[in-house]
Parts: structure tokens; C-alpha cells; sequence
């Protein structure tokens, strides 16, 4: 029964995601810029402050998305994955 539950709960989760992938990756962007502000008040000019991924652009905003909606995928997948071995496992 445990099986079907943590099925159920990954197929919710990936429905979630999916359904709310643009405001996932505006909050995502909006960390990061919160982040690297946080960042360079505490760092300064510091190499450890040096930017490894571009904040706020197009491009930054389609890619994650992309990576979004992947995930999301990835919890769907998981989800029939699981529920389908459970329903096995219970069937017999």
C-alpha cells in the first residue's frame, strides 16, 4: 500500500510542476538575483563572487524552463513507474 502512496505522491508533484512551470522559474530567477545581490553586498569584489550562470536573461529564463519541465517529467515518469510495479506486486 506504501507503494501506491509514494506513486501517488510523485504523480501529484509532477502535475504540479508541470502545470505551474513559468512562475517555478520566475521565483528561480528572482532568488538569484536576490542571491547574487546578498552575494556581492557580503563578498565584495571578491573572485568567490564571480557570476556562473547569467541572471535575468531570455535565454536564462528558456533554459529554465526547460530544465523545469524535465523534472517534471522525470516525477511523472516515476510516478506511473512506481504505480505500475505497486499494482503488479498487489495483483498477484
Amino acid at each position: 500500500m506504501s507503494n501506491i502512496l509514494w506513486a501517488t505522491i510523485f504523480l501529484i508533484a509532477g502535475i504540479l510542476i508541470l502545470s505551474n512551470v513559468n512562475r517555478i522559474a520566475q521565483f528561480n530567477q528572482t532568488c538569484g538575483v536576490k542571491l547574487k545581490s546578498l552575494f556581492h553586498k557580503k563578498l565584495g569584489n571578491s573572485p568567490l563572487n564571480r557570476e556562473l550562470w547569467s541572471i535575468g536573461t531570455a535565454s536564462e529564463h528558456r533554459s529554465s524552463r526547460f530544465a523545469i519541465r524535465i523534472a517534471g517529467v522525470v516525477f511523472l515518469l516515476a510516478g506511473l513507474a512506481r504505480m505500475v510495479l505497486a499494482l503488479l506486486i498487489y495483483s498477484r
